[in-house]
């Protein structure tokens, strides 16, 4: 029984690393609106999902303003003017903006070019992606030119 248990987790790493080459090669290096990195990071989030036997992840415009506020609070870090360190756990956050979620997972990512942000998110985010539990996220993609053109993601997961 463990070793099934183990083949199907193989598979499913598989498949999500399967869909985060595609969706990667298919993204310019060069930098784009902020817009194009977060409809990037989306798609992405969304295609290596399909990969699982779970049903689509909802988009939460809650989820996507927490991600938004994990990111800025990174990215502040990152500059040194943070007063606090970075958010790492989303679940207050959700619920403080009216979301009852019973878990949440925040995911982040960093790379000197959004596709290697993004390939940060789904290679982090390999056993939480395929997780049924989750049944919504929330999406935030940002440039941070003061550390010399990194890119930042944050995708935040929630589910009862």
């Amino acid at each position: 029984m463990h070793g099934r248990a183990e083949r199907r987790a193989g598979r499913r790493v598989a498949a999500v690393l399967a869909a985060a080459a595609a969706l990667v090669a298919g993204i310019p290096g060069a930098p784009s609106a902020a817009a194009d990195f977060a409809d990037n990071l989306r798609d992405s989030v969304l295609q290596a999902r399909q990969g699982s036997s779970c049903g689509a992840l909802r988009a939460d415009p809650i989820a996507d303003q927490t991600a938004a506020i994990a990111a800025r609070s990174t990215d502040t870090y990152l500059d040194h003017n943070a007063r606090v360190i970075p958010v790492s756990d989303p679940l207050p956050i959700l619920r403080d903006l009216g979301l009852n979620a019973g878990k949440a997972k925040l995911l982040q990512g960093a790379g000197k070019s959004e596709a290697d942000a993004i390939k940060a998110i789904l290679i982090t985010g390999y056993k939480e992606l395929p997780d049924c539990s989750y049944s919504a996220y929330g999406a935030s993609a940002l440039p941070n030119s003061n550390l010399g053109a990194w890119f930042l993601a944050a995708v935040v997961l929630a589910g009862s």
